[in-house]
């Protein structure tokens, strides 16, 4: 699983960096510090590896800084609905943001 998710964050990184369009999967396996067989071993193409690196954005939008609602301190939870809505503005912003 570490490869796989070293593979998604090389790619999103090469992506940035130099557009869909340009990216090799030789590139981004370097940028992930493996062999380009370990690509293959993970994903089947550059679209593959483009979809996993859309479905982590996703999931960092939906889930960014969203708490489970509990206390830190171990309380009843009244705090942690506060922290549940600065997580709920927080995810939101990060959206519009992107």
């Amino acid at each position: 699983m570490r490869t796989r998710d070293a593979l998604v964050g090389a790619a999103r990184r090469i992506f940035e960096r130099d557009g869909y369009p340009d990216a090799r999967i030789v590139d981004i396996a370097a940028e992930a510090g493996v062999a380009t067989g370990s690509f293959y071993t993970h994903f089947t193409s550059k679209e593959d590896v483009f979809a996993a690196v859309l479905a982590r954005l996703q999931d960092e939008m939906l889930h960014a800084g969203v708490s489970d609602g509990s206390d830190e301190d171990g309380g009843d939870g009244g705090g942690g609905r506060k922290d549940l809505w600065r997580g709920v503005e927080d995810a939101n912003r990060a959206y519009l943001e992107s």
